[in-house]
């Protein structure tokens, strides 16, 4: 794995996590409740937009994943795209009627009007992700991240309005896919004819993979779904801001995704590989709590009207191992063994445990902030049972000792009446000891893989 290009793709996952920073804790400051939760139910619509391909992305990318862009034929990479224009153009005309005669509501019509230019998007970074492309991706990704700055000072600094916000992202990402979109038709003088079969071929491929990962969004999302249909608007404001809050983590997770899928691809069945990859997610990610108590922090200073979503937000980043896991590895090693079925049959039993779940949390508890719990559970189920799917993701005596402490640690830590702060070098401590004794040997081959590194690029220059 190029590791230059991989730190461009962090760094600028890193713009998007300031941003996301800006966006968490500034715009529930100039919004009242009411606004938040309105501007909320548009990107819960949104997180769904990108299945309106019905698997024709995900199947370009998955046949075209490990291989570099000089070897593919553009003329064919222009009919595909077309394909996928087709497509979608006609799911958005049902969708935009749908909004006329059935559904007339103004963020289901802007949520409308914002799928076309996302998927064009979507189709472009699934190529160039796919390819390993990872400089034109983070080209991509900057352009994204100035769109989302740009509607969140539109609406700190011109109109406090959760509609201008949806305009600017609307236009924003049209005015991107017209961009981008016009590289690909100008990359060939025509485009390659794509045959029937190869349509249904590619689509059925990656049908599979969409489903799979819709319903894994369907998982990630459910407990907003129950939140929002069965609480108030204010608990349902409450917990989207825990969720945003920890959306700045799963940037990262996404940015790791990004960067793996043809690492492991062009090392399809090396178990060495996937038991390292695992380790190192394991020993980076057991980190992630730690933000918790500068949140902690941030909220109880600043932002004390949301302070009921602390318990929440500390529920949730619990898990922050587990999803991860499951996004960056699980589900990358089943789309590299083309084993798309098993993934959704995996994915659709995990949303089954969490819809059980979440009924019992809402309608039995009555607690809107235990529904968190049914999040984090089906996390670590998901996490054990996909364990067996794979040669190297065995769970070893050491991993279940160090959960245990992190568990252990990080929720005697948050009781402690000491400054947030303070507990949050307490936790980073506590984990750094966890994993230097049971972890020996990985740790000291991370720093040493470091320093050789090092010691490589001196001697260049």
């Amino acid at each position: 794995m190029n590791i230059k290009k991989s730190l461009r793709v962090i760094l600028v996952e890193c713009f998007g996590i300031l941003i996301g920073i800006l966006s968490g804790l500034v715009i529930p400051k100039v919004f009242d409740i009411q606004s938040y939760a309105y501007l909320k139910t548009f990107t819960l619509y949104t997180s769904y937009a990108g299945m309106l391909h019905f698997g024709f992305s995900d199947g370009m990318y998955l046949i075209l994943g490990g291989r570099n862009i000089e070897d593919i034929n553009k003329e064919k990479v222009k009919g595909y795209f077309y394909v996928m224009l087709k497509i979608v153009i006609a799911a958005v005309a049902i969708l935009f009627i749908i909004s006329m005669f059935f559904i007339k509501d103004i963020v289901f019509r802007y949520f409308v009007f914002y799928i076309l230019p996302f998927q064009v998007v979507l189709f472009i970074s699934l190529l160039y992700r796919a390819t390993g492309e990872f400089n034109k991706y983070v080209v991509l990704r900057v352009v994204q991240n100035v769109i989302n700055l740009a509607s969140i000072l539109a609406v700190i600094f011109i109109v406090r309005s959760p509609i201008l916000y949806m305009q600017i992202q609307v236009v924003g990402n049209l005015l991107l896919a017209i961009v981008t979109g016009a590289l690909i038709m100008l990359s060939a003088k025509k485009a390659e004819k794509t045959k029937r079969s190869e349509i249904k071929s590619i689509t059925s491929m990656g049908f599979t993979i969409m489903i799979a990962n819709t319903v894994s969004l369907l998982f990630i999302t459910l407990d907003r779904w129950f939140i929002k249909i069965k609480f108030t608007v204010n608990e349902f404001a409450y917990y989207s801001f825990a969720v945003s809050m920890l959306s700045l983590f799963l940037v990262l997770v996404n940015s790791v995704t990004v960067l793996f899928y043809p690492y492991l691809a062009k090392n399809k069945g090396d178990e060495k590989v996937v038991s390292k990859v695992k380790k190192y997610i394991i020993l980076i990610c057991s980190f992630a709590p730690a933000g918790y108590f500068v949140l902690e922090f941030i909220v109880n200073n600043f932002l004390d009207q949301y302070i009921p979503s602390l318990e929440v937000l500390g529920i949730l980043i619990i898990g922050i191992p587990f999803i991860t896991l499951t996004n960056v590895l699980y589900a990358n090693l089943y789309k590299v063994g083309m084993r798309g079925k098993e993934y959704l049959i995996v994915a659709s039993k995990m949303v089954v445990l969490a819809f059980l779940l979440n009924v019992f949390a809402s309608y039995v508890l009555k607690k809107f902030n235990l529904v968190a719990y049914a999040t984090d559970i089906t996390l670590f189920v998901w996490y054990v049972y996909s364990s067996k799917d794979f040669k190297g993701l065995e769970i070893h005596k050491n991993e279940i000792i160090h959960f245990i402490v992190y568990l252990f640690c990080y929720e005697i830590i948050r009781v402690i009446p000491i400054p947030s702060l303070i507990k949050a070098f307490m936790f980073i401590l506590s984990i750094m000891i966890s994993e230097y004794v049971l972890f020996n040997a990985d740790v000291k081959e991370s720093f040493l893989m470091i320093k050789n590194r090092k010691k490589a690029n001196k001697t260049k220059e």
